[in-house]
């Protein structure tokens, strides 16, 4: 690895500290290696973690897989592939064809995307036909294939179709056929109320398996000699499909494919709160960044478009000797604080949940019960973080945990490692109250943040 490359790669990580995006993970592939890696601790853990909906692209994926094998086609309606949706359906909702729903351009208003979800709260319905019903009832505003509106709801009826066509959800048919080759596995993938993976978020990978992705992306689709993705697809999904000016950023306003948006330099899988693998055809190479930031995550592009990649092109022509990757591990700042050994704390939420704090030597023990009685531990460092594993009645839940006492307010921080995200505990003499530093997603406290075990 040349100087100016590691030079590059540590410029770009100190500016993603600076610029508070709360980088958890960046890694640099180039020429099919690993060139570089950076990891903030307790993100290091290189447990699967949430990527929200860099999934989308990994349906879009399986809706390749689907068409190659002549299950449906492009240019098929949805309307024509689900005939007991489409009950009630008006004209221009029974004219939206596959290629529309992967590119976004189903031609409903983002209005319409919005009131939908929030009405159907359909992720929890139990009735996929009703949801795809009230989807396909909603008479779109404009022309289908004619105007942008990201809509995850869009996403989910593509991986239904997939399952109904094929026999076989996203998630076996992607295992399968292009993860396992790739060395992944069967990753953990949050399902729907019926067991079926969600299809728009969900998907949980670690960073090395998200490059390698993205490196069968880069690479046309081809690993090791070895087609794994239809060439059509791959042509396809990497072109811009439909507008998307107007969207508020630099890197939104390229244009957006088949469930992956078009960037400045290449195109992107891109998830909420800064969870990117970025695939670049002129550095031959793929990043992958992941990070706690907030709604945008424009900072996060700026950085690496001004440090990494003009080094990252310059050397695209020559394939470098090998060497062994630069794998570093910086540190997310513990809470400041000190310890009182002496005192024992006990409080509930507003939710209900029941805390005990105990001081335990250099540490502390938080016993933690939900109203339903299941009650777990926690391991809380000081000037450190501890680590964590949870079962709990849903899944699996990884956590570490720091804490401090300041001016009487003592602070807990819980990061869970399997998602971007960091819940704070305040806990005053007389109060305790709870935030998340970016809210998830996927609504309600900590133990809502489970990820389902491997395989299910």
């Amino acid at each position: 690895m040349s100087t100016l490359l590691r030079q590059a790669v540590d410029r770009t990580a100190e500016e993603l500290t600076r610029r508070s995006t709360h980088p958890h993970a960046l890694l640099v592939v180039q020429h099919g290696r690993i060139i570089a890696e950076r990891r903030w601790a307790p993100w290091d853990t290189d447990e699967p973690m949430l990527v929200y909906s860099v999934s989308k692209t990994f349906t879009s994926a399986a809706v390749g897989l689907a068409v190659a094998d002549g299950a449906f086609g492009y240019q098929d309606t949805l309307a024509e592939l689900w005939p007991e949706a489409a009950e009630g359906a008006g004209p221009r909702a029974r004219s939206i064809r596959v290629r529309d729903a992967l590119a976004m351009a189903g031609g409903h208003s983002a209005e319409q995307a919005t009131a939908l979800a929030e009405e159907l709260a359909w992720t929890r319905h139990p009735d996929g036909l009703a949801t795809a019903r009230a989807f396909l009832a909603a008479e779109p505003e404009h022309r289908p294939g004619s105007f942008f509106a990201y809509n995850n709801l869009s996403t989910w009826m593509l991986a239904e179709v997939v399952r109904r066509t094929t026999g076989t959800d996203v998630w076996t048919l992607l295992t399968s056929r292009v993860l396992e080759p790739l060395g992944i596995g069967g990753p953990p993938w949050d399902r729907d109320a019926q067991g079926h993976p969600l299809g728009f978020s969900g998907l949980h990978l670690r960073p090395s398996e998200l490059a390698r992705f993205a490196t069968l992306l880069l690479d046309d689709g081809v690993w090791q000699g070895e087609r794994l993705l239809p060439s059509q697809w791959i042509r396809e999904h990497r072109r811009i499909q439909v507008s998307t000016a107007g969207e508020g950023f630099p890197d939104w306003e390229r244009g957006y494919g088949w469930q992956v948006w078009m960037s400045r330099h290449g195109y992107r899988l891109d998830g909420a709160f800064g969870q990117f693998a970025l695939i670049l055809p002129q550095a031959r190479a793929v990043v992958v960044s992941t990070n706690e930031t907030a709604d945008c995550a424009q900072p996060v592009l700026d950085t690496i478009w001004a440090h990494l990649v003009p080094v990252l092109e310059a050397g695209a022509a020559a394939v470098p000797e090998v060497s062994e990757p630069d794998l570093r591990t910086l540190q997310v700042p513990v809470v400041a604080g000190r310890l009182d050994r002496s005192r024992i704390r006990t409080g509930t939420l507003q939710e209900g949940d029941r805390l005990t704090l105990t001081p335990t030597g250099d540490r502390w023990q938080l016993e933690w019960r939900r109203p339903s009685g299941e009650q777990h531990t926690i391991a809380v460092g000081h000037g450190r973080w501890l680590h964590s594993h949870l079962v709990t009645a849903e899944g699996e839940i990884e956590l570490a945990a720091s804490a401090g006492e300041r001016d009487g307010v003592l602070e807990i921080r819980i990061a869970v490692t399997t998602t971007p995200h960091t819940l704070v505990l305040n806990w005053s003499a007389d109060r305790l109250s709870q935030h998340w530093f970016i809210e998830p997603l996927t609504p309600g406290g900590l133990f809502s943040q489970f990820r389902l075990s491997a395989g299910r």
